[in-house]
């Protein structure tokens, strides 16, 4: 599962994140785990983040930072920006 948040630093669930990774626990409908948190730091890995986002989910591009598939395409629009202002979060089920 991943998380995004932009200008994210400021979002009270991102610092509750970072300063007790160890207390996050996920639930999706009946079942619940511990998570093992990772905070993708890496500028590349969130440039590839958002081209897979814009690619698998284009819907949730458009709701989430204005991706228009119609207007934009990979090869014309710069990520770069808008991965400063990333936080992503990577939450694994680590029996799974």
């Amino acid at each position: 599962m991943f998380f995004l948040a932009f200008c994210a630093e400021k979002a009270n669930w991102v610092r509750n994140i970072r300063a007790n990774p160890d207390k996050v626990k996920v639930q999706v409908r009946f079942k619940s785990f511990q998570a093992h948190v990772e905070i993708i730091e890496s500028f590349s890995e969130k440039i590839k983040y958002l081209e897979w986002m814009v690619t698998k989910l284009p819907k949730e591009a458009k709701t989430g930072f204005g991706w228009v598939p119609k207007q934009h395409t990979i090869g014309n629009l710069d990520f770069t920006s808008l991965a400063e202002f990333l936080t992503l979060i990577k939450l694994h089920n680590p029996k799974s």
